[in-house]
């Protein structure tokens, strides 16, 4: 048999309705990926900085974990750690609080007086809050960007010293 020149509609409409349906789906799923992406970027934002400020904090009461060098203390109306070493004879105090919307760090000599302020911030975190409890666990509470409170409990094998206030002048 021999073919005329002219071809069926098929032969042209399948293909291109093929091509169609391929060029759709390719596109749901690129929206349905950016979606995602969009809401997993958006978890991470919200928890980066109270895992960290919680990551921070663990790792330097790891690093203080001994009898007599983990205390809470009020400072300016937050409660605190201080967190004591002795180099070579003279002591040092290392405070890590919140102050405002951030958790910061100071360290200062045996007899100098103890504050915090955004100028000693470690990392933006909103609602820092420090407290013991059983006298071995330290737990930590902030709220993440979306408001939802997140919590972390610590435990301290040396036990965690007496609080006491501190005020600054």
């Amino acid at each position: 048999m021999k073919k005329s020149g002219r071809g069926h509609s098929v032969d042209f409409l399948f293909p291109l309705s093929l091509f169609g349906i391929f060029a759709v789906c390719a596109l749901f799923l690129i929206v349905i990926g950016a979606g995602v992406y969009e809401r997993l970027e958006k978890n991470m934002e919200d928890t980066y900085a109270v895992s960290t400020a919680f990551s921070y904090v663990t790792e330097k009461l790891r690093q203080h974990d001994a009898r007599g060098q983990i205390s809470l203390i009020t400072v300016d109306g937050s409660t605190a750690l201080l967190l004591t070493d002795d180099i070579n004879g003279a002591v040092y105090h290392t405070c890590i609080g919140p102050s405002g919307d951030y958790l910061c760090e100071g360290v200062f000599s045996e007899d100098a007086d103890i504050t915090l302020s955004p100028a000693d911030a470690v990392i933006e975190v909103r609602d820092f809050t420090i407290s013991a409890e059983d006298d071995d666990f330290i737990i930590l509470s902030a709220a993440d960007a979306s408001g939802s409170r997140r919590t972390c409990r610590i435990w301290v094998k040396t036990g965690i010293q007496q609080h006491k206030e501190v005020t600054s002048q």
